[in-house]
Parts: structure tokens; sequence; C-alpha cells
């Protein structure tokens, strides 16, 4: 369990090619997962041409990596999709945690809204 308060850095592995980093401040931590508030979020993805990426002075012309970030004021990181944890600063002696009322106990559901093209 990490301390309220703290500054962490987790990393966080979507698949083989991409990865997320994720800065953010502690609010409350335990078995199911962390939530963290004000983070910034960096993810990257790489595509490659599967032998002609692996040649090394030509690989750099067959391989695309893909930055994007983003802040997200809340963050919910399940304990299954943490790949590593790294507590930057410390939480300050005098840490007070904001009053969220978060409940974990159901899980994460997360609806995720698109466009279906179906011809």
């Amino acid at each position: 369990a990490l301390p309220a308060g703290a500054q962490v850095g987790v990393v966080k592995r979507l698949s083989l090619e991409s990865r997320q980093i994720i800065c953010g401040t502690v609010l409350q931590s335990g078995p199911e997962g962390i939530v963290l508030m004000n983070c910034n979020c960096l993810t990257q993805c790489t595509a490659k041409t599967p032998v002609l990426s692996e040649i090394p002075y030509v690989k750099r012309y067959f391989k695309m990596i893909g930055v994007g970030k983003e802040l997200v004021p809340i963050l919910w990181i399940p304990s299954a999709d943490i790949e590593s944890t790294v507590i930057m600063e410390p939480a300050p002696e005098n840490y007070i945690p904001p009053q969220v009322n978060i409940d974990l106990s159901h899980g994460f559901v997360a609806e995720r809204i698109g466009i279906d093209y179906d011809l």
C-alpha cells in the first residue's frame, strides 16, 4: 500500500508494443488498485515492420514510435495492470487527503463511446 499524498510514477503495460507512464499523487491505495489525482499520462506506442525493423542501420526507416500526453484529474489503476511503481516524492508530514468518496468494491466499470461502421 502506498501512502496517501506521495508522488508516484506507475508503469502500465498496455500490450507488447505500447506502455503508459503515469505520474500523480496517491489519493487512495489498496489491494484492488491505486487511485491517483492530478495525473500526467504519457503513452508510447511502437509500430514496426517484422523483419526490416531488426536490421541495424535500416531499422529507423521501418519503425514508428508514437507518443501521446494527457492530463487526467482522477485516475484509477487496477493492480493487475500495474507493471512497476516508484515513489518519486514521499508524502508531506502534514498532508490531509481530500475527502473524495471512492468505492472500489464493485470493480472498474468503463464505457467506451464511439461509432461503429457496419457496411
